[in-house]
């Protein structure tokens, strides 16, 4: 009855069709607070319901999809550990590379400097060794000169000796001459 009351009749409603007295109009007015009050109690109770039905939905998905969230976490995590774990030999795979590469330019440094140093101590040996020859060659050479000079020397000794001796021997001979005596004794 308090529905045909509120109906609207060709876009109007029942009291502007026909006038109401006062306590009709606080009578629909309460009924209007009344149906408000119980829509808003229906709608609360129907958003209780409708909560605890979506809460229990949840949680029995929850529960029936535990299984499958765990999986999934696990395979989360091993995933993540896989992925640190990769990082981590590439890591140690850079670093062990570093290493040898370092290794490598030492003994390459050491090589040159080995090279290098063999290089100067042969330089430097055939320098001495040039060296000595040239002492040696420049010995022989004082040596020679010296043994000619000495040879020369004993030349002019031997000649001077041999000059002496015909001087002497020339000497001695005019003492060995007898005087030529112009006339002879032979009769």
């Amino acid at each position: 009855m308090v529905a045909e009351e509120e109906q609207k009749h060709n876009g109007k409603e029942v009291s502007e069709i026909c006038p109401l007295s006062r306590k009709e109009e606080e009578r629909i007015f309460l009924l209007r607070r009344q149906r408000w009050a119980e829509s808003k109690i229906l709608e609360e109770a129907v958003a209780r319901k409708l909560e605890k039905y979506l809460q229990d939905s949840l949680a029995k998905l929850l529960e029936a999809r535990k299984d499958q969230f765990e999986e999934e976490i696990r395979k989360r995590v091993h995933e993540g550990v896989e992925k640190i774990e990769a990082r981590r030999r590439l890591e140690e795979e850079e670093k062990e590379r570093e290493a040898k590469q370092a290794i490598a330019r030492r003994k390459e440094e050491e090589k040159v400097q080995r090279e290098l140093s063999e290089r100067l101590e042969k330089e430097r040996e055939q320098g001495l060794e040039e060296a000595r020859r040239k002492e040696e060659a420049e010995r022989v050479l004082k040596y020679q000169q010296e043994l000619r000079i000495l040879e020369e020397k004993q030349k002019k000794e031997v000649e001077e000796q041999k000059r002496i001796k015909r001087e002497q021997e020339i000497i001695l001979n005019r003492k060995h001459i007898r005087a030529k005596l112009s006339f002879s004794l032979k009769k």
